[in-house]
């Protein structure tokens, strides 16, 4: 505490005054960053079997050209259900099944640049969107539900 001031230096106070819900509770960083690794690799994992099974389930290639809308559902779908599992950090899955379909198209394709160039440019612009949009989606209602809660 200082000399001069009434107030007291710590983390957990508020100008409102102090609550219970303000100090975090033992184990919820922990908890978190678990939520958070199984978000990534999942996403990683869900990233590549995209393109892994896109030539049995589709009979195509790349997953794009199959029936036009069933790569965007399936991104969109990915991104919503795997931000549910730590809604807070939604652009985790989003930035792991980016990854993962990059990481399983490097390891399939020829190297050269212009196509590796190609690639991660498609895959942003093709393959991230659909995830983000799901993503935020899952936000949003997550975000809602809290602020119902907190209404109560």
């Amino acid at each position: 505490m200082c000399a001069h001031s009434k107030f007291e230096l710590n983390p957990y106070s508020s100008p409102l005054g102090k609550h219970e819900s303000d100090k975090p509770r033992e184990g919820t960083s922990r908890r978190l960053l678990t939520r958070l690794v199984a978000s990534f690799l999942l996403a990683v994992a869900f990233g590549a079997s995209i393109w892994a099974l896109s030539p049995r389930l589709t009979g195509h290639q790349e997953p794009w050209d199959a029936s036009f809308p069933l790569y965007l559902i399936v991104v969109f779908t990915a991104g919503g259900a795997l931000a549910a599992i730590c809604p807070r950090f939604y652009w985790v899955p989003v930035a792991g099944i980016y990854l993962g379909q990059v990481a399983f198209c490097l390891g399939c394709m020829t190297p050269n640049w212009w196509l590796v160039a190609l690639m991660f440019a498609s895959l942003a612009i093709l393959g991230v969107p659909p995830a983000f949009a799901g993503a935020i989606g899952v936000f949003a209602i997550w975000r809602a539900c809290r602020w119902a809660a907190a209404r109560r």
